[in-house]
């Protein structure tokens, strides 16, 4: 169903590393990724050759979860589609404000043990 991610492991906990420039020199981060399956917000499980993808696990977000219009597109979901009536404001690092749509779907968490990789 879904490849296992490859993780660094810090302190025996899956980890991701990325460098980030701060305060004028660079500075590891890390944070979790999950391997998630996208689906539509109402199917009932996953279809069995649904794509699994990384999902950065961010839990400073005052949302269920967050994604781009890409992450929909390859996850074979119509942007368009299944727009709530509700909006949210963000403001990203350059203090830039902007009113998006919520588009509902279902992400469906996989194990990372091996004998219930196949349900998710």
């Amino acid at each position: 169903m879904c490849a296992p991610i490859e993780p660094h492991y810090v302190n025996g906990y899956p980890l991701r590393e990325t460098l980030v420039d701060y305060a004028g020199s660079r500075v590891a981060s890390w944070y979790p990724l999950l391997p998630i399956i996208l689906t539509e917000a109402e199917a009932t499980s996953p279809p069995d050759d649904a794509p699994c993808r990384p999902w950065k696990f961010d839990s400073g977000n005052a949302l269920d979860a967050s994604g781009w219009r890409f992450h929909l597109e390859q996850a074979g979901l119509d942007p368009a589609v299944r727009l709530s009536p509700e909006t949210v404001r963000v403001r990203s690092a350059n203090d830039a404000e902007e009113v998006l749509p919520i588009r509902e779907a279902r992400l469906w968490l996989v194990s990372n043990i091996p004998a219930l990789r196949g349900q998710p």
